[in-house]
């Protein structure tokens, strides 16, 4: 899996920092990142080192909220070309389906899932890739932003029902609420928002159907060259079900609208099986549960499709070499806090 986000993805990140008497080219010089990042939005480079970045600036400023306050501050102008067409759809629901169609093409390390039900839309965000560090910050970035961009589409007219977030709730959780408006329930199987259904069919004030036109040919002839990426798909689908329940290969298929036998040899081709691509997808997940939230390992366990704890316990260990609770204590940033204090 490619770990690339566009340098547009740091959109404010300057102005914030000197906010909070920062020197953002020095924070950026301390993880080895390139100061141009700040100029030029479509250089690339690492969504690991945008993690890292978050968590230096939050921790070296005595920020806690720093990824809240950078999302809110990000819009439409992040996303470069994509911002003016998710801008020009006719409908909020056309918008967030473009985005994401698209979104692979701002950020390849993370997925946009879209679920829709008759009266309620889960709009979610889950890194793809393996972070063995906290990722507080930069899932609060995303969710701030994401929740910006619902309010700009729909005028800020959006029944926000809840919001949710995999990492445990921090001593302070009146600032989620003063940044997003609501609460959010922590330690949550994804990190989204639901919301009322009815707002999809909102027309969005002032699109142009010509320039989407323009910018959908444009944006289809970039997107060239992902469309046969199989096992990417197969991940995403595999990842935005995974808390409700483990697809199964037949499952998988189906929703791709392959044979099995078809889906077992494109996958084959692309040196991997839907065996591995399931395990590298629990094995991620179970990363981000196991650092950031205080979810026993159990329902861990259970969040990850595994019948009984012992059975994770031995998958884990067979990926990583360490049990899972070893894990935690290793990488957990409260474990460490805890047995730092007792020294």
């Amino acid at each position: 899996m490619l770990d690339l986000v566009r340098a547009a993805s740091l959109t404010h990140f300057e102005q914030v920092v000197e906010e909070f008497g920062g020197d953002p080219i020095a924070l950026l010089q301390q993880i080895d990142l390139s100061p141009k990042l700040l100029n030029e939005p479509e250089m690339l480079y690492r969504y690991y080192d945008f993690i890292r970045l978050m968590n230096l600036a939050s921790e070296s400023l005595n920020q806690e909220a720093f990824g809240l306050h950078l999302g809110c501050r990000q819009g439409f102008s992040m996303f470069g070309s994509m911002g003016y067409l998710l801008k020009n759809c006719r409908t909020v629901g056309d918008s967030l389906i473009n985005l994401r169609r698209f979104f692979h093409m701002h950020q390849t390390s993370a997925d946009v899932g879209l679920s829709i039900s008759k009266k309620s839309v889960t709009l979610s965000y889950a890194i793809n890739i393996d972070v063995k560090t906290s990722a507080i910050q930069a899932l609060d970035v995303s969710l701030a932003f994401g929740i910006n961009l619902l309010k700009t589409l729909t005028s800020s007219k959006i029944n926000i029902k809840s919001i949710h977030l995999q990492h445990a709730a921090p001593a302070d959780k009146k600032r989620y609420k003063n940044y997003l408006g609501l609460t959010p329930l922590f330690n949550s199987t994804f990190n989204g928002v639901i919301f009322d259904a009815r707002i999809l069919d909102r027309v969005i004030d002032e699109a142009d159907p010509q320039i989407l036109a323009i910018l959908s040919t444009q944006l289809d002839l970039n997107n060239i060259g992902y469309v046969d990426e199989m096992p990417n798909f197969v991940e995403t689908i595999i990842r935005q079900n995974i808390a409700v329940a483990l697809m199964s290969i037949d499952e998988v298929a189906q929703h791709m609208s392959l044979s099995v036998r078809n889906l077992q040899r494109y996958l084959k081709e692309q040196d991997t099986s839907f065996r591995h691509i399931v395990d590298n997808v629990r094995n991620k997940l179970a990363y981000q549960y196991l650092i950031d939230s205080t979810l026993s390992l159990s329902r861990v366990s259970d969040l990850l499709g595994f019948s009984n704890y012992s059975e994770f316990s031995r998958a884990f260990k067979r990926l990583n070499e360490v049990s899972p609770k070893d894990f935690r204590n290793i990488h957990s940033p409260r474990k460490r806090f805890t047995r730092l204090k007792n020294m």
